[in-house]
């Protein structure tokens, strides 16, 4: 995705033919970069709100101490979407990433073509 985006924006001479050529696979990596992180920032985002929800609906229902247990046992367990176990997927990761794609090209547009 980003090797085809440079040589789309900075290479002199480019024809209508290789410019929709070179656009395919940035769009089609894009997407998928994309489908791929919005999916599991929603999906982390509805397991923290289904998990709230349920702490809220046994607060209000008379305590057994079973269902406390089974609660504990299972929901209040800690997962995730990650990256490696590292960072939890989440919105801001999503402009993060791109933030680095679009850095790494103004530096690579500094160093100019011959590199």
């Amino acid at each position: 995705m980003f090797c085809a985006g440079y040589w789309i924006a900075f290479h002199p001479k480019i024809s209508l033919e290789y410019f929709l050529y070179m656009l395919g696979p940035v769009i089609y990596h894009l997407s998928h970069h994309l489908l791929l992180m919005i999916s599991a920032s929603v999906t982390n985002e509805k397991g923290d709100e289904a998990k709230s929800i349920l702490q809220c609906l046994l607060e209000h229902f008379h305590p057994e101490i079973r269902m406390k247990i089974k609660y504990e046992k299972n929901v209040a367990l800690k997962s995730n979407l990650t990256l490696w176990k590292i960072y939890v997927f989440d919105r801001s990761l999503i402009i993060a990433s791109f933030g680095c794609l679009l850095t790494y090209g103004f530096l690579l547009a500094n160093l100019g073509p011959e590199y």
